[in-house]
């Protein structure tokens, strides 16, 4: 656990630094010293005899990118909840209380498409889901891109904040349920604790970024709001991973045979019943 912690902590002063550049000596060395040592944990956890995080279960490919989609979707989503918090409170000069309400939009149609997502994953398979989710919620983003200090909620918010929560939603509960549906009842418990682990390791990852590329897009002179357009980019690109890492997903499923996609809607009917 202490490396992953060195880790973490490594990794956060490297993105910190990368506002100065990405290729600059503070960038680069902890974000060196940060890999060399996750390199370290996955050597000390082969050998483990009772390791916090089981070889075994990233050795199935399809567990292994969904934990890898799920961090960098967490990334997409709440560093732009963290900077669009920010707009509405310095740009649109909402106080904390409005700027809060200004989000529930967000926050509601995640909560109606995760109650429709079971009934999608009934008759499609989960990796399809995540790519309609990717795409809408890059749909959202790629709006937000747009912001400046001129823009307005009804004109520049309220429809991304839409769009994000309903990719939100049809992102993390099939990611969820295709990762811990097919787990063998032994490494349920360490197959649990490692995706609240990716999800939290890959919240701070992307406000990290974000916040990194807002500074350096404030540092040349952009202003306030139109740095949070520039800053929004970085979880573009995170979402666009996620996106591809589904449709690679999709590929292998449409190869395996029907079965495979039992775990899950098992999963999903314990969890109705």
């Amino acid at each position: 656990m202490v490396l992953v912690v060195i880790v973490a902590v490594q990794l956060m002063f490297g993105i910190d630094a990368a506002e100065y550049g990405w290729t600059t000596a503070p960038a680069v060395a902890p974000t060196t010293v940060a890999v060399l040592l996750l390199a370290a944990f996955v050597q000390v956890e082969r050998r483990a005899a009772n390791p916090v995080l089981p070889m075994a279960l990233l050795r199935d490919r399809g567990r292994g990118t969904g934990y890898l989609a799920a961090a960098l979707a967490s990334g997409a989503m709440f560093g732009t909840f963290f900077l669009l918090t920010q707009f509405l409170q310095v740009v649109l000069h909402l106080g904390p209380l409005a700027a809060g309400l200004a989000l529930v939009p967000l926050m509601g149609s995640m909560l109606v498409t995760v109650r429709l997502v079971p009934r999608l994953l009934a008759r499609a398979r989960a990796s399809a889901v995540v790519l309609a989710g990717a795409t809408t919620f890059l749909s959202g983003a790629a709006w937000l891109t747009t912001l400046d200090s001129g823009a307005t909620y009804l004109s520049g918010v309220l429809g991304p904040l839409v769009l994000l929560g309903v990719g939100g939603g049809l992102t993390f509960v099939p990611l969820s349920s295709s990762i811990l549906g097919a787990v063998p009842q032994t490494l349920a418990g360490s197959a649990s604790g490692a995706l609240q682990a990716v999800q939290y390791s890959g919240t701070a990852f992307g406000v990290a970024v974000l916040v990194a590329q807002f500074g350096a897009a404030r540092r040349g002179g952009t202003d306030f709001g139109a740095a949070i357009g520039d800053a929004i980019v970085g979880a573009l690109v995170l979402e666009a991973l996620v996106l591809v890492l589904a449709a690679v997903r999709l590929r292998w499923d449409g190869r395996a045979s029907p079965e495979t996609a039992a775990p899950t809607r098992i999963l999903l009917s314990r969890r109705q019943n």
